[in-house]
């Protein structure tokens, strides 16, 4: 039984469960039962188990046991992390034989850890989890073979003992074509219209120094043939009508000569028309390859900039030319391809100066016609080289992470998370040396809450006014003192208070 935990708040997309139905369908094709619950979607068919955690709890044991599977396997990521321990407990409580075995990025970067916090986990499948855990299903549990198992974290003579790294999958293609059939796919579709259902590739050779995924593929950058791709695509056209997919990958234009091959594949072998969208670094583009990607179908590009000061775009190891992104950006939406960029602010290091830098462009990338803008706030992922340099200054508020959200108020898993650190570091902040009585979170939700309705206008409100992004900031918090600050997190208040004020 594959299991993903609660991960989505209401107004949230679902997590959909690409990496389990992966994992799954590699299971099947070696004639495994494999059956899989999904927490995240039940949530949306019954939001009424969002209510209340205990009644939650006594309905996903009753799911999983339902299933009566020898062994569970658990996907997570950094923000359902303590939802996926809490499973694990449940489970071995009411099933003390069964087998609890975790997997995904968040327990591939810290299994010891986790292993040695939560005694109800049996094992933990370190990096990409297809081979291992079928190797695992196949082994008959005795010490010997556990530790025959590459990257397998399990425990042995009362000790937790983590085997040695597993090669990474080369041949993407000869994983199977992935069988939806594990899900009731049109459900999703109607609490998401953005699924991501093609993993193009995997892996990022850069090494920006606050992002988990470079640790999770161990920057090995490998793409599927477009030959797979189309025959991916061909299979869901075929069975659920599609014909827009996003394609999955870290950065999908790393090497120009595989883009260029697959553009050219679909401008000759896409009869039917597929259209998609990727993930780009601005300074693996030229502005032929803009052209060639529309022509071959590109309708939108995620563009994740991060940082609009050269300075931080140093010390984070990013290393992108501004006016180079400025300059793709704009062709990009002059080619009629929609653009997506998305900015970090609350890196330790930055100044006012930065942080004004950072925003600038984001308010820009608006002004410049981008479809949408993100602005998130730094977390401080287990596995980055920003963790580690840092770690000792992390500090918890539950409300500060706008990726790791406990979407139930349980005060006991609160209690759980600012203890441990280490194996929850997303829900963490880190202090900003330059300035510490600055409010970072509620001005990153600020920006957030402005910058995809009036990013333009303000753009240009600003510079006639003269006015940094950290100085209007300020004149619009000092006529909310009266406000609680939970309402000035809201985006509707936000809008309609900068109206009234301004």
């Amino acid at each position: 039984c594959l299991i993903n935990p609660p991960t989505s708040r209401p107004q949230d997309d679902l997590f959909f469960p690409m990496g389990l139905i992966t994992v799954g369908s590699v299971l099947k094709e070696n004639d495994i039962d494999v059956e899989l619950v999904d927490f995240d979607l039940w949530l949306q068919r019954r939001p009424e188990l969002r209510e209340d955690y205990a009644s939650f709890k006594d309905f996903a044991l009753e799911c999983m046991l339902a299933s009566r599977a020898e062994v569970f396997g658990v996907s997570s990521i950094c923000s359902n992390f303590p939802f996926a321990l809490d499973l694990a407990r449940l489970l071995k409580k009411a099933a003390p034989e069964a087998k609890v075995v975790l997997g995904g990025p968040q327990p591939s970067s810290v299994p010891v850890e986790a292993m040695n916090h939560c005694p109800e986990i049996d094992a933990i499948v370190v990096g990409e989890g297809e081979d291992g855990f079928l190797e695992l299903l196949r082994s008959d549990w005795n010490e010997g073979s556990l530790n025959a198992i590459k990257g397998l974290c399990h425990r042995a003579g009362g000790q937790v003992r983590l085997t040695e790294i597993r090669p990474q999958i080369e041949d993407l293609d000869r994983l199977p074509i992935p069988d939806f059939s594990l899900v009731d796919l049109e459900e999703y579709q109607k609490y998401s219209d953005s699924l991501a259902l093609i993993e193009a590739g995997r892996g990022c050779p850069f090494r920006c120094n606050f992002c988990s995924t470079a640790e999770m593929w161990r920057r090995s950058y490998r793409v599927k043939t477009p030959a797979r791709i189309h025959a991916e695509m061909k299979r869901l056209h075929e069975a659920y009508g599609m014909r827009y997919f996003s394609l999955t990958h870290d950065n999908f234009t790393t090497s120009p000569k595989y883009l260029r091959k697959f553009c050219h594949y679909f401008l000759e072998n896409n009869p039917e028309g597929f259209t998609w969208n990727s993930s780009a670094r601005t300074d693996t583009l030229k502005l032929e390859d803009l052209d060639l990607m529309h022509r071959a179908g590109c309708r939108a590009v995620f563009y994740g900039v991060d940082s609009g000061s050269k300075r931080i775009q140093d010390m984070i190891d990013k290393h992108l030319d501004l006016e180079e992104f400025r300059l793709i950006l704009q062709e990009t939406v002059r080619r009629g391809i929609s653009a997506i960029t998305s900015f970090i602010v609350g890196f330790p290091e930055e100044t006012e100066a930065d942080i004004d830098a950072t925003i600038d462009l984001a308010l820009w990338s608006k002004h410049a016609g981008a479809t949408e803008v993100q602005i998130h706030r730094l977390s401080p992922l287990s596995s980055t080289k920003v963790y580690h340099q840092h770690a000792a200054d992390l500090t918890f508020r539950p409300l500060v992470s706008d990726i790791s959200f406990l979407i139930f108020g349980e005060e006991r898993m609160l209690e759980e998370i600012a203890s441990h650190p280490r194996l929850f570091s997303s829900f963490f902040e880190l202090p900003l040396s330059h300035l510490e009585d600055f409010d970072i979170f509620c001005f990153s939700n600020f920006y957030h809450a402005l910058v995809n309705d009036i990013g333009a206008a303000l753009y240009r409100y600003l510079r006639k006014a003269g006015k940094s992004p950290t100085a209007f900031f300020r004149e619009w918090n000092e006529t909310q003192r009266s406000v609680p600050y939970i309402d000035r997190l809201y985006k509707s208040k936000v809008l309609q208070s900068v109206a009234e004020c301004f």
